[in-house]
């Protein structure tokens, strides 16, 4: 249905945005996301940190 819509929207999602990203760069945003505990809350439930790890926030970065 996203995909769909998408196109339908005529919306162009950006691929490749963190191609060029160091290691480094990867772990401030993993940190930055991370902090932002308000969200995950709102995303898996108040014990979010069981759905979701660092690695796995960092590996979802890589593939963006």
């Amino acid at each position: 249905q996203f995909k769909e819509m998408q196109a339908f929207q005529g919306v162009e999602i950006p691929k490749g945005i963190t191609a060029g990203c160091s290691d480094e760069e990867l772990d401030r945003m993993v940190d930055v996301a991370w902090a932002n505990e308000h969200m995950w809350n709102n995303a898996f439930g108040p014990e979010w940190e069981k759905h979701i790890s660092k690695a796995e926030l960092k590996e979802l970065y890589r593939m963006m």
